[in-house]
């Protein structure tokens, strides 16, 4: 599986249905009341191309795009036409001020393109990866900065990196039209037909194309939910039907693995601590993740921090 740097056919690209949706647990009590879990740190993206495919060209134009990227298995960009700019109204032409990518800190070259949906308070954050050739404007504390002179630009990752560190305090902001990476979905996979009722005249299926977040390398029978070369120097004792990990006398730190090529979510584990002392939980480069006081139990997710993978103690 692979990104293919080649895009959705623009001609039913126009027709083509979408938005986002995000990934949220309702379970209603006896009391009435609800208990809602987010499962995803950023909403996803999907479309479908079935309304933008009118005739048997369009529809050849799609089967033969799909021939090329084997089905689900690599994905590749596509135009949002209602959301495709950091600019006004989703549409508009984007500025060097549209979006705040970090404030420097005389260190830090690289910075994330990304866009904001609502406002200052409740707003999120969604990674731009795939900005358009020439459309990209950045700024730091609003002067204008130039490509290829102060900071170069990846057009796979959305990368920002400036030739020189942007001081500490100065506000790094940006603007630019994008396309989504997206691989098709399973019915694509499955089978992509027609049945023809008269010329340039069909039934067509659902043409279902998600945004790719990213792909892990896991096991075929993975369990998800379990732990990978978790390095202990604590005691502790594992229930394996509730899957919990109870601490039972603490001489260290817990040290989790390194989050490369494991996918986003969780709980990965539930810790109990029963040693009699605060537990701390470190990440694979020692780095403090959180506390875990004696008496308290807690989960570790893996989620997004600024578009980074990271381990988080809840």
């Amino acid at each position: 599986m692979g990104f293919h740097n080649e895009e959705f056919p623009l001609v039913v690209g126009y027709g083509t249905t979408g938005g986002f949706g995000w990934k949220t647990s309702i379970i209603e009590m006896d009391s009435g009341q609800d208990q809602r879990v987010g499962r995803r740190s950023i909403f996803r993206k999907e479309f479908d191309a079935r309304t933008g495919i009118r005739t048997l060209a369009d529809f050849s134009l799609v089967r033969h795009f799909a021939a090329s990227r084997r089905g689900s298995l690599h994905s590749f960009k596509v135009k949002d036409y209602a959301d495709f700019t950091t600019g006004l109204n989703d549409v508009g032409t984007p500025t060097n001020l549209d979006v705040v990518l970090g404030t420097g800190n005389a260190s830090n070259k690289d910075f994330q393109l990304r866009k904001r949906y609502g406002g200052v308070t409740y707003g999120v954050y969604w990674n731009i990866t795939k900005p358009v050739s020439g459309t990209t404007a950045v700024a730091l504390d609003g002067v204008a900065k130039t490509l290829g002179t102060d900071y170069t630009l990846n057009l796979l990752t959305g990368i920002v990196s400036f030739v020189t560190a942007p001081a500490n305090g100065v506000a790094v902001t940006a603007g630019c039209e994008f396309r989504v990476p997206v691989f098709f979905g399973p019915e694509v996979d499955e089978l992509l037909s027609i049945s023809l009722e008269d010329v340039d005249v069909g039934d067509l299926p659902s043409v279902p194309m998600i945004e790719d977040m990213g792909t892990a390398t896991i096991d075929d029978e993975f369990d998800y939910g379990g732990a990978a070369s978790v390095a202990l120097t604590v005691t502790t004792t594992m229930d394996l039907l509730s899957r919990m990990l109870t601490v039972t006398n603490s001489t260290g730190n817990m040290k989790m693995p390194v989050v490369t090529a494991l996918p986003y979510g969780g709980p990965y584990l539930t810790v109990k601590n029963s040693s009699g002392a605060t537990l701390t939980i470190v990440d694979s480069n020692s780095v403090t993740i959180g506390t875990i006081l004696n008496g308290v139990t807690k989960q570790l997710w893996l989620a997004l921090s600024a578009g980074s993978p990271a381990w988080l103690l809840v």
